[in-house]
């Protein structure tokens, strides 16, 4: 690319700050703009990346205004499009692109692979990369977390040039996909997402069905088992190979799970035959995750020996804001969770469940977004039966102005109180700690959503320790 300067317009984001630490280590001068300060932020300035905080042209460096043929202007949907700086940057004709065109330069021309799904992308992916990273052949790696054994959502590959495998998360919204050309294709789910991009999950699938369908008899499509029916499997033209739980007859099956000394085991059965098994053993909870392993194990298996793929999951810690844990003693235990669609928080919520059954569970949630609280709430209000306590807190809106009568008051209303269930309340999220303060009953408390509610970890640390 004959760029010298690349700025990002929202270069606080997770896929946005994967490739601003790229283009740093590549020897490029990388700066960008983001609405508020965030700890990623503050560690992309550590490394030596210029951040700033206020949208006008002042803050844009002199050497992007001097140099428009020889900056990248690299930019996410999120911005508004009243920013005076993506203004500048359209008026004046910089080489302006989505972060999902850029990502596809990156990547094209390597050996790719890529997870797709609407959950388990981030942890899918930050699995594959590990596994390979603690092999010989390693990986460059751009991730939609921050990976607890790196503390990084980018991974350089010990290896130049065609060599490198590159390990990406392939993200259905906006079609950002669509830019990318993976070798290996894994799908973790079909469950109806950014509806206010597709308007219905049939328009997702169509978006999907363009996806796959770009394969070629040389790639390879790790499907979960059940998503055959929801895609044209008789003319994709990649090797498919079905993964699941052992009563699902895919052809990677996973048996006999179970919890042992702190850790989820399971035995991996791949063939027709099943005659070809692994072990395995990972830190994470949730059958959920054992089936993220096993999508990552199978991706792995011609890259990676079977000892060094059972070495690598029993090692990973996974991905920060996934089953995280920020407190964890005999009497109090804080975890955090990205989830915030209604499948994802349920599946979080029985996994927890699974881990603490007779402990008392506070689940403090941030719906993200009004339109997916919108479209999701008969769904929300079937999520959260495993949890004693339910806390509300008003919707995180992103990129989204606020739409009459979606509220989390209007949420709750649709919330049964049942099961576990026994108390529901909403609060504004500055109300948060004061409320909690007097409480001495709290024992499992989970902070769960895709906003900015893990702002508030260190102080809710506090308060429990």
């Amino acid at each position: 690319m004959n760029y010298n300067y690349i700025y990002f317009l929202g270069i606080g984001g997770i896929g946005m700050s994967a490739l601003a630490r790229w283009f740093k280590r590549e020897g490029y001068a990388v700066a960008g703009y983001d609405r508020t300060p965030t700890p990623l932020t503050t560690t992309l300035q550590e490394e030596g990346i210029l951040v700033h905080y206020e949208d006008s042209l002042e803050t844009i460096p002199a050497e992007v205004q001097q140099n428009v043929a020889t900056s990248l202007i690299v930019w996410t949907p999120a911005m508004p499009s009243d920013s005076p700086q993506l203004q500048y940057f359209q008026t004046h004709n910089y080489p302006l692109h989505k972060r999902a065109e850029v990502l596809g330069w990156l990547t094209r021309g390597y050996f790719t692979i890529a997870v797709a799904g609407t959950h388990g992308k981030t942890t899918t992916s930050s699995m594959i990369a590990h596994i390979l990273q603690q092999s010989p052949r390693s990986c460059t790696a751009f991730l939609g977390g921050i990976v607890q054994n790196y503390q990084s959502n980018m991974l350089l590959s010990a290896h130049a040039g065609k060599e490198q495998i590159v390990v990406v998360e392939a993200d259905e919204y906006d079609k950002s996909f669509l830019q990318l050309a993976p070798n290996v294709l894994i799908i973790t789910s079909l469950d109806a997402d950014h509806l206010d991009i597709y308007g219905s999950r049939a328009q997702m699938l169509e978006t999907y069905e363009t996806f796959v369908l770009r394969l070629t008899e040389t790639d390879t499509l790790i499907l979960r088992k059940g998503l055959e029916k929801d895609l044209p499997t008789d003319r994709i033209k990649a090797n498919i190979i079905t993964y699941g739980q052992a009563s699902e007859e895919a052809m990677v099956e996973i048996q006999d799970m179970q919890k042992i000394d702190g850790f989820s085991t399971a035995t991996l059965s791949f063939g027709a035959g099943k005659g070809d098994i692994l072990p395995v053993s990972l830190g994470l909870h949730g059958q959920y995750n054992m089936e993220n392993a096993a999508a990552a194990v199978t991706a792995c298996r011609e890259f990676v020996e079977a000892g060094l793929i059972q070495q690598s999951l029993k090692s990973f810690l996974g991905a920060e804001r996934r089953f995280q844990y920020w407190l964890k003693t005999p009497t109090k235990t804080l975890i955090d969770d990205y989830a915030h669609h209604p499948t994802e928080v349920k599946a979080f919520l029985t996994a927890v469940r699974e881990v603490y059954p007779a402990q008392h569970i506070t689940a403090i949630f941030q719906p993200h977004l009004y339109s997916r609280t919108r479209d999701f709430a008969e769904d929300f209000a079937q999520s959260f039966a495993q949890v004693d306590e339910l806390i509300l807190l008003d919707i995180y809106p992103a990129r989204e102005l606020p739409i009459l009568g979606i509220t989390s008051e209007w949420l709750l209303e649709q919330i049964p109180l049942e099961a576990h269930l026994k108390s529901k309340i909403t609060l504004l999220k500055q109300n948060l700690l004061a409320y909690l303060q007097p409480r001495k009953d709290l024992e499992i408390v989970l902070t769960i959503g895709a906003g900015d509610v893990n702002n508030y970890l260190p102080a809710l640390k506090e308060l429990l320790g």
